[in-house]
């Protein structure tokens, strides 16, 4: 993918049991304009994340791993390809939040997505690697 960016909202729930600290997020992105490296045509463009956290809490940080599942819309419009295309896979990380206050958190975090599909004619599929690095604002209600 190029470098683009990719706005994202998200909720979740998390619960801690001494430093255990898991959970789940649900996101919503947008990645209009992406470009897909080498297909000038072909796009990533809205994003569905379901993850799953698992973390150790110290002081004020939480340092976690993340799993879950993407889905995304997939446009290529060549004439070969045709048109929109879902496409989805597992994805899969690492962040880190810091507490400024009982309310709100800062973070980053790093996830992978690996997103495959098919064409709605099924004459061609798409493997795409979705990277990307987050900065995070978070408000704990």
């Amino acid at each position: 993918m190029d470098d683009r960016s990719l706005t994202q909202l998200f909720g979740g729930y998390q619960l801690q049991r001494g430093a255990l600290v898991y959970g789940g997020e649900l996101a919503f992105g947008s990645a209009q304009d992406t470009v897909v490296t080498g297909f000038p045509t072909a796009q990533v463009t809205d994003m569905i994340d379901l993850n799953g956290r698992v973390g150790y809490a110290s002081c004020d940080f939480l340092i976690y791993g993340v799993l879950g599942y993407t889905m995304s819309e997939y446009s290529d419009n060549t004439t070969i390809s045709g048109g929109k295309w879902d496409i989805g896979g597992i994805n899969y990380g690492i962040g880190v939040d810091y507490a400024i206050s009982d309310n709100f958190v800062i973070g980053a975090e790093y996830l992978i997505r690996d997103l495959s599909g098919d064409n709605p004619g099924g004459t061609n599929s798409a493997t795409i690697d979705f990277d990307t690095i987050s900065v995070r604002a978070i408000y704990n209600f």
